[in-house]
């Protein structure tokens, strides 16, 4: 298996991809989750420092939101909105744990076999995204063809 660093830049890069991928018409936002599309997608750099704390951990408890943005140094909302994303997709997990005073808090972890199949989710994804900028290049190649055979 690859290292956990380039498995963080596979997925981060993918998510990214899928996210501008909006820009290409309606045809191809049908083919992604809203949640990509969302106008306030995170920045790359939090999706990867939350997925690499993430698959860090080695134990089922995981972390609380609170948890991880103190270990990434970024703030508790931003944190918070990105793991609603990366759970939404399905890519991490969630509990709910009592911390202190007896609250109650989201605990996220990884889970390999959720992951591997939220992976082949957006490989899909990716695939029909791909398939369809294939075809636009195709039609490209058709105009030029055509410009070249009546100048």
């Amino acid at each position: 298996m690859a290292d956990s660093s380039s498995v963080v830049n596979i997925i981060v890069d993918v998510l990214v991809l899928l996210n501008r991928a909006k820009h290409l018409g309606v045809e191809v936002c049908r083919l992604v989750p809203e949640s990509l599309r969302h106008r306030d997608f995170p920045h790359r750099e939090i999706l990867e420092k939350i997925l690499a704390e993430l698959l860090a951990v080695q134990n089922s408890v995981g972390l609380t939101a609170s948890e991880i943005a103190h270990r990434i140094n970024y703030s508790l909302s931003h944190v918070k909105r990105t793991l609603i994303l990366l759970h939404s997709l399905g890519l991490v997990c969630r509990r709910g744990v009592r911390v202190q005073h007896g609250s109650y808090a989201y605990s996220y972890y990884i889970d390999k076999r959720q992951l591997a199949q939220a992976l082949e989710r957006l490989a899909d994804m990716l695939d029909k995204v791909a398939q369809y900028v294939h075809e636009k290049a195709e039609k490209l190649r058709e105009v030029a063809r055509l410009l070249e055979s009546h100048p």
